[in-house]
């Protein structure tokens, strides 16, 4: 993916952010040879905040709580799983 951010003309303090994403397949490695150059800065950015999983991230802007609530939702199906396990 490819981001660019900008300051949103509607609302002071707000920003825009556009991010057109590709498949990077046998096709767009051959076209987009630019795509290795150390020159480019590369971040690791998930799609938002409230779901990106990324502990090392200095740029958070809201906590995770989407991605929270979907581990503990899946924790509780666990502890279901098992105790539907003991009783059978």
């Amino acid at each position: 993916m490819i981001a660019v951010a900008r300051p949103l003309a509607l609302k002071s303090g707000t920003n825009t952010v556009v991010m057109p994403g590709f498949l990077m397949d046998c096709a767009f490695k051959q076209a987009v040879r630019f795509r290795v150059d150390p020159a480019i800065p590369r971040l690791d950015v998930n799609l938002t905040c409230e779901r990106c999983p990324l502990t090392d991230c200095e740029v958070r802007a809201a906590k995770p709580f989407v991605l929270q609530e979907q581990q503990r939702l899946e924790e509780m199906e666990m502890a279901l799983e098992e105790l539907r396990g003991v009783n059978e």
